[in-house]
């Protein structure tokens, strides 16, 4: 973006920091300092808390391009899309070659990858995107998507998933996406006057980088958490 917007990278930022307290759990549970219910719980709600809101900074980051970028949009989200798909399949190979009972096939990146494709129809439409992302997130609820067992469209959420470290079906979590641009459109000048707290200026611009470099944090920080305690747990400690 052109004009950087505070609340946007700080929110972003949150969420970079949720995702990483929550997989440094997850390592200590991987490599057995100790037993956590990551999935329930507390720890289920956490997690997917932390999902929602990145998901949802997606939604309203494609609806303030739409509206930066309407000359040149579809461009600008194929080449997007096109980069992040290319990350989740790095991804893919190096969790395929060191955890291959746990490949990721469709984690977080992969889903947003194509999130940005199908929200493209949806672009500065908030009550169509509004709509549809309800009925994304209430179909799971109604029915059991996942017992059609239908392989071919096991990425959208209707097969039972293979064992993974991470899985983010398109259904419903595309719903959340949606709603992002939905929530732009009926918020986006209030939450543009919102502004960096003077007291908290350091916490609230390091929060802020962190969102304003979220995909290379995401890319880099696991292997820096996951590799330190395993050498710790190596070296026996």
């Amino acid at each position: 973006m052109a004009e950087r917007i505070w609340a946007i990278d700080f929110a972003r930022g949150i969420a970079i920091l949720m995702m990483a307290l929550f997989h440094f759990l997850f390592d200590i549970d991987y490599l057995g300092y100790a037993e956590i219910a990551l999935y329930s719980g507390f720890w289920g709600l956490f997690q997917k808390a932390t999902i929602s809101l990145f998901l949802l900074l997606v939604g309203i980051n494609i609806a303030i391009t739409y509206s930066k970028r309407k000359d040149y949009f579809l461009e600008h989200m194929l080449k997007r899309s096109a980069f992040l798909f290319f990350m989740a399949m790095l991804i893919t190979a190096v969790t395929a070659i060191l955890f291959p009972q746990n490949a990721i096939y469709f984690g977080i990146i992969h889903m947003i990858s194509v999130s940005l494709l199908v929200s493209i129809p949806f672009a500065g439409k908030k009550m169509h995107s509004l709509i549809a992302g309800l009925l994304l997130i209430l179909i799971p609820v109604a029915i059991d998507i996942s017992g059609f067992n239908m392989p071919l469209l096991l990425w959208a959420g209707f097969s039972m998933p293979m064992p993974t470290f991470d899985f983010v079906p398109m259904v419903p979590w595309l719903g959340i996406v949606l709603i992002g641009i939905a929530v732009w459109g009926w918020m986006e000048n209030a939450v543009k006057k919102i502004k960096m707290p003077v007291q908290m200026e350091f916490a609230s611009e390091t929060v802020s980088f962190l969102g304003r470099n979220s995909l290379a944090i995401y890319l880099i920080h696991q292997p820096i958490i996951f590799g330190t305690l395993f050498l710790l747990k190596s070296a026996g400690m």
